[in-house]
């Protein structure tokens, strides 16, 4: 696919003055809520090959809203065969995958910015977008349970992004939407000439600009196009598999919304037109259409539920135990750095603090180092903080040689504030209370977690309770890490 600009020469002049209209009118009315932001940190995230996910981890727990929607969705039916009981980004990361959980983040803030825009658009614009969720979900059905999550949630967005350019003409250029809608004639031929003619450009093409402006993965925007039926003797790649599923879940979703009951012979005609190219039997793949609708209509009859609820009033060893739960069920298939990230997280969604920093040991360099932290930024212009393995009389090696949690409630007392080291006021000059959760692995200094609040942050109960859960935390780890090198002869 060549690369759409407003200058682009393979577009005509008039489809390059749409595209700029179509830039002034957003700057005008403001672009899709918190979409545009959200898709370059979520890929930028999902672009590092960082085995901790750090980035991406703390992308989704910046926005609460995201975090209980991706939790709620990992735990759904769709995907039961992974597992239920997932409570931590981390966890669900590392059991559906980065990219999985990257294009599941894509396609929520796509229906949040979707939202934002409703309250004030035409109807037409509320049922396109009400048809682009439904078709993902309808896509996502039809691909059914043996293809990849990353395959699922691709899937997803992509079928979504097939009625983009259609929303944005709607909302930002209704008096070229009304021209267009009103024609009575529906051919694919037809439809594509009087874009061309109103447009300069078709709709899709449209959408894929704004989508290329905004930054989607390439593997995205090879999929907003419309694959028509053919004869084909050659699997299909990738991209046109996916722009083909997500075809069938535009059309299905505009049969479902259009008629009360969708009839069997226009399933079976849709069946016979794509079941050969996707390798189907017809009559199976026949039910299957009639199943994805079924599923798009429990999704509109639920849509009132979609939204996260709002959160209870958060209970820390509640929440700590629920994570430490995620952890247990995660050693067995978990890596020694997932299995820390995961505590890290644990410790940062259900203290609230500021900060949750992990320092790793680094034994060739005698020094504790700053490998994975959540939160706000860490004071380190030199870089990750870090401090020397050899023991000193301050808090942190206190906690290191003694297993025990140190928690203090006021940093800045004078029977604190004399055993906290310069390194430690230099990379967190606004905290106020901390508590240190030292990690060991048989029984040896491993890392700590540094859980810190700032100055003006209202800090949870850390109490007895909690505290027992943070023992709890660091006794499975210690456990779990001593087993992973007892299998390895170490």
């Amino acid at each position: 696919m060549s690369e759409l600009g407003p200058e682009d020469a393979s577009t005509s002049q008039h489809g390059q003055a749409t595209c700029r209209l179509l830039l002034e009118r957003i700057s005008e009315k403001g672009d899709l809520p918190g979409f545009s932001a959200a898709v370059s940190s979520i890929r930028r995230a999902m672009e590092i090959n960082d085995e901790t996910h750090e980035e991406l981890i703390q992308t989704i727990l910046s926005d609460p809203a995201l975090v209980q929607m991706v939790l709620r969705l990992a735990n759904s039916a769709m995907y039961s065969r992974f597992g239920r009981n997932i409570s931590t980004i981390s966890r669900a990361v590392v059991v559906l995958g980065q990219h999985a959980i990257g294009h599941l983040a894509f396609g929520i803030k796509l229906v949040d910015g979707l939202n934002g825009i409703a309250p004030s658009s035409a109807r037409d614009t509320q049922a396109l977008m009400q048809r682009a969720v439904v078709s993902g979900h309808i896509a996502r059905r039809l691909v059914g349970p043996m293809c990849t999550a990353q395959d699922g949630e691709e899937v997803i967005v992509a079928t979504m992004l097939n009625s983009l350019g259609a929303i944005l003409v709607s909302y930002y250029l209704p008096e070229r939407w009304s021209i267009l809608s009103a024609a009575s004639d529906t051919g694919p031929i037809e439809t594509q000439a009087r874009e061309q003619q109103v447009l300069g450009l078709s709709v899709q093409r449209l959408g894929r600009f704004m989508a290329q402006v905004w930054g989607l993965p390439n593997n995205l925007l090879v999929a907003m196009q419309t694959i028509e039926a053919r004869r084909t003797d050659e699997p299909l790649s990738h991209g046109d598999w996916l722009a083909t599923m997500a075809t069938l879940g535009t059309r299905l979703a505009t049969l479902m919304l259009r008629e009360a009951s969708v009839q069997p012979a226009e399933l079976d005609q849709l069946a016979r037109d794509y079941g050969e190219m996707l390798n189907q039997d017809i009559g199976e793949f026949s039910e299957e259409l009639a199943a994805a609708i079924g599923a798009g209509r429990a999704e509109v009859a639920a849509s009132q539920h979609l939204r996260a609820a709002p959160k209870p009033e958060h209970q820390v060893a509640r929440a700590l135990k629920k994570g430490l739960g995620d952890i247990e069920r995660a050693i067995g298939d978990a890596s020694t750095s997932e299995i820390l990230s995961m505590a890290v997280e644990v410790a940062f969604v259900a203290c609230q603090p500021s900060q949750a920093v992990l320092f790793l040991r680094q034994r060739r360099e005698h020094l504790y180092r700053a490998k994975f932290s959540l939160g706000s930024a860490i004071n380190a212009p030199a870089g990750e903080p870090s401090f020397g393995e050899a023991y000193q009389p301050d808090m942190f090696h206190a906690a290191l040689s003694t297993r025990r949690i140190n928690f203090v409630e006021n940093a800045d007392a004078a029977t604190s504030a004399s055993y906290l080291p310069g390194w430690y006021r230099s990379a967190f000059p606004q905290a106020t209370a901390f508590v240190i959760l030292p990690l060991t692995c048989n029984q040896q200094p491993l890392a700590l977690i540094y859980i810190g609040w700032n100055e003006g942050q209202s800090r949870p109960r850390i109490a007895h309770e909690e505290l027992q859960v943070l023992n709890r935390m660091r006794d499975v780890i210690d456990e779990a890490l001593s087993l992973k090198l007892t299998a390895l002869g170490i």
